[in-house]
């Protein structure tokens, strides 16, 4: 979890270039609509953007608001405000930052009221895996469901693996994406149980689905049961190469070769 909180404090505490910010931005979009996030844009710097800075070091709750609900861009200049919109770009709130502010230090009961209030709502995991399979269907594709969390270091580099130049477009050649979050869709848990049939483990778990929703194989390995997580290492890749070459509808052999070639 500290690796996780680090990445997200890389980019709420080290302001960005503007010349950068288009960019930043762009991607923070990417990253909310992936996660069923918002963008939280800080702009300014010394005085209530330093207090924030501070408070998101010492304020657990405020930090892992942050952390689960929102993608930050941050950016120098300009009088301190914070400004959420939705991954589309469209305004969700804004508020000065001096509105909190008491004596001069920064209000973080109050900043996290304001963060929770406008939060993204949560969805249903099942009608997330229900809209994928049926996209899927309509494509004539398997659903890669991966399910993770916040916190959880391994999930984010699954995630990391899956976006890599090399790898996504192959990926995308096949796969509709469906990430459910255990933490914050609702019931995100429940159908992990509910879809793993192997051993019970850890996170992040993954299971590929036919196009017309049956499930065809899952990260457990039939060998022992043991789910093969973000997976590392030669048994790992033999049984990720079994499940991407189950019912595989448009991967070629030497598409999936390179596929597997590119894990750690």
């Amino acid at each position: 979890m500290l690796s996780v909180l680090a990445s997200v404090l890389a980019v709420v505490l080290g302001a960005a270039e503007v010349t950068e910010f288009d960019s930043d931005l762009a991607k923070a979009r990417v990253d909310a609509a992936k996660n069923d996030r918002y963008v939280l844009v800080v702009r300014g710097e010394g005085g209530a953007a330093d207090g924030l800075r501070a408070a998101l070091r010492k304020d657990r709750d405020l930090r892992d608001k942050v952390l689960y609900e929102y993608d930050v861009v941050h950016v120098d200049g300009g009088a301190g405000a914070l400004e959420i919109s939705d991954p589309t770009g469209a305004a969700v709130a804004r508020s000065d930052l001096s509105a909190f502010s008491i004596a001069g230090a920064l209000d973080a009961a109050g900043l996290l009221a304001f963060l929770k209030e406008h939060q993204p709502e949560r969805r249903s995991a099942s009608k997330i895996l229900k809209a994928a399979k049926a996209r899927a269907k309509a494509e004539n594709k398997r659903v890669f469901v991966h399910f993770g969390a916040p916190w959880c270091g391994n999930c984010h580099e699954l995630e990391h693996w899956m976006a890599q130049a090399d790898v996504a477009p192959l990926l995308a050649k096949e796969f509709v994406d469906c990430k459910i979050d255990i933490d914050r869709t609702k019931r995100g848990r429940a159908l992990l149980d509910k879809t793993r049939t192997g051993e019970p483990g850890g996170i992040p778990w993954f299971a590929f689905f036919g196009p017309d929703g049956e499930k065809l194989i899952e990260s457990n390995r039939a060998s022992d049961g043991k789910n093969v997580g973000f997976p590392r290492g030669e048994a790992n890749h033999v049984h990720v190469r079994k499940m991407l070459e189950a019912g595989t509808i448009h991967l070629t052999e030497d598409e999936i070769t390179r596929l597997i070639a590119s894990l750690p």
